[in-house]
């Protein structure tokens, strides 16, 4: 009689002392660079860099998170979580002189938001829109502004996600030049035993495309280690300039307590532009970076 009557205080005192279930996450990021560069055209020529960057996203669950066992950063995936988010991020790049001019300096920074709504448990709308302006200065100042718009359409079975999407990007470089893009894409998402999951990316770009692979593997509900590679072939920038793009990236991420979790990660990445002519100029550049990454992602029952 008497135990039981004290195992229901105590559990009466545990469920009042519990947190809420999360309907809100916060994602604050820093990263820092450093990056070196080689000129092959038009005159062969090395210099180096540093950049740093830092991001701001909150997301709004339409249901709240709870804890059900399963890894913290998965729950949102595997409860089949319809969310609204909004970001705002900033970056700066300080570029020295080959011949000991002055610096360039590039000052950047966008805002973004979208949606991604479960309609049914198998049909998944998503779709956003973002702006984002570029200033560089060196002997002369150039700045651009762009403005993106995409709809996503995602079908689900199990615990395994594949997306198509369309994007359109119209950009404005320093008033003198404009260029509209569109783009297709498709991706994967999976997740499996509640132990691993495998995302799976592909977008094609005017020239080529691009491919991406992560894993993640969950040693424990608080404990994930990540890794990926990236590639990409074709004319990204604002000019006709053709890139090369490798990457690779590893991390570990870990929630302090179901709430508050964070994260950091190593990537390395090079760039490589074979020597062609840009207005009738050869140019041409090999450019290697490492990046390191910082974020704190904390959830909320109200902000």
């Amino acid at each position: 009689m008497h135990i039981g009557l004290a195992a229901t205080l105590a559990s009466t005192v545990i469920s009042l002392a519990a947190e809420p279930d999360p309907s809100w996450q916060v994602n604050t990021s820093f990263s820092g660079r450093r990056y070196s560069l080689d000129y092959t055209a038009p005159t062969p020529s090395s210099t180096s860099g540093t950049g740093e960057a830092v991001g701001l996203e909150v997301t709004r669950f339409f249901a709240p998170l709870h804890d059900d066992g399963a890894p913290y950063s998965l729950e949102p995936f595997l409860q089949r979580a319809s969310s609204w988010s909004l970001s705002i991020d900033g970056s700066h790049l300080t570029t020295n002189h080959p011949f000991g001019g002055p610096s360039s300096t590039d000052w950047s920074g966008g805002i973004s938001t979208s949606v991604d709504v479960y309609v049914k448990r198998w049909l998944i709308l998503n779709g956003g829109v973002s702006t984002s302006y570029d200033r560089q200065t060196e002997t002369t100042e150039q700045s651009s502004h762009s403005v993106s718009g995409y709809l996503d359409l995602g079908l689900r079975v199990a615990d395994t996600r594949v997306d198509g999407w369309y994007t359109v990007n119209a950009e404005d470089v320093g008033g003198a030049s404009s260029r509209f893009r569109n783009r297709f894409g498709a991706s994967m998402f999976t997740a499996i035993a509640r132990r691993f999951s495998l995302s799976l990316d592909g977008n094609r770009i005017p020239g080529g495309g691009n491919g991406e692979i992560a894993l993640e593997y969950f040693a424990r509900q608080d404990l994930g280690i990540f890794g990926g590679l990236f590639a990409e072939k074709g004319t990204f920038y604002s000019t006709n300039l053709e890139v090369q793009e490798y990457s690779g990236w590893l991390g570990v991420a870990t929630w302090l307590d179901p709430t508050v979790g964070v994260e950091g990660s190593y990537t390395l990445t090079t760039y490589d532009a074979p020597v062609q002519l840009i207005d009738q100029t050869p140019f041409g550049y090999h450019d290697i970076s490492h990046q390191l990454l910082f974020e704190v992602l904390a959830r909320f029952d109200r902000l």
